[in-house]
């Protein structure tokens, strides 16, 4: 099985209220705090979470039909 990196943005307020945005590909990882702007306020911390993750894997099993008779 083959794992991938992930790297989440979480930014958690006063309150103790949390939000969390990624980004894939190419693209600016500084892009998810960006896409969280609306939901953070003056002085949150801000964090990185990262992972490492498995990439699904399709499986194919052969088989025999066997018929039921009725």
């Amino acid at each position: 099985m083959r794992n991938i990196k992930i790297r989440i943005a979480v930014v958690v307020n006063y309150e103790g209220e949390w939000y969390a945005s990624g980004t894939h590909g190419e693209e600016d990882p500084n892009d998810a705090f960006t896409w969280l702007s609306d939901e953070i306020e003056e002085g949150e911390a801000r964090y990185w979470v990262d992972a490492e993750v498995a990439v699904p894997e399709t499986i194919s099993v052969e088989g025999i039909a066997v018929p039921v008779e009725a």
